[in-house]
């Protein structure tokens, strides 16, 4: 018969394993929902907007996730979906009371509604606040709609990346 002690340690080592098990397979959850994000990406390369939009929607769960939902949205956008673009901002207003979206999620979305000003906006806004998605402006293809205008210019010369 095991002793206290010996019972409370094997409890102890029974926690410390399913905290293990919790937090790998959060890391799975993570992973698949990366590898849903890039795909998606890639779909949307390849101009393939329904299979991108598919795969999108599949990082919604079990929680949406901010960046993820502004590369959702702006695929809505070029596929022509203005109402379910702008269903993605409203989610995307109301996650940013509970948590920090990045301002170039909402710049994505309106880039894919063809809304440059306020593209421009929330890209600066990125900017101001060292927002890491600044640092793929330059190479990111899904700015090339905002490539050549002045402002975008000058966003990319005070990120540094102008040369």
């Amino acid at each position: 018969m095991a002793t206290d002690s010996e019972s409370n340690l094997q409890l102890e080592i029974g926690h410390v394993l399913f905290i293990d098990i919790v937090g790998y397979s959060k890391l799975l959850i993570d992973e698949q929902r990366i590898a849903h994000v890039l795909l998606g990406l890639s779909l949307l390369k390849k101009g393939d907007t329904a299979g991108a939009i598919a795969e999108l929607q599949k990082t919604k769960t079990p929680d949406p996730g901010a960046w993820y939902q502004g590369f959702l949205g702006y695929a809505f956008a070029i596929s022509g979906d203005r109402a379910k673009a702008g269903q993605a901002l409203s989610e995307l207003e109301e996650l940013a009371k509970k948590q920090y979206v990045s301002p170039t999620a909402f710049a994505t979305i309106y880039l894919g509604l063809g809304e440059k000003e306020k593209t421009l906006d929330w890209l600066k806004k990125g900017y101001e606040e060292r927002d890491s998605a600044c640092w793929y402006l330059k190479i990111d293809q899904i700015y090339n709609g905002v490539r050549n205008e002045p402002r975008f210019q000058a966003i990319l010369k005070e990120v540094g990346l102008d040369k």
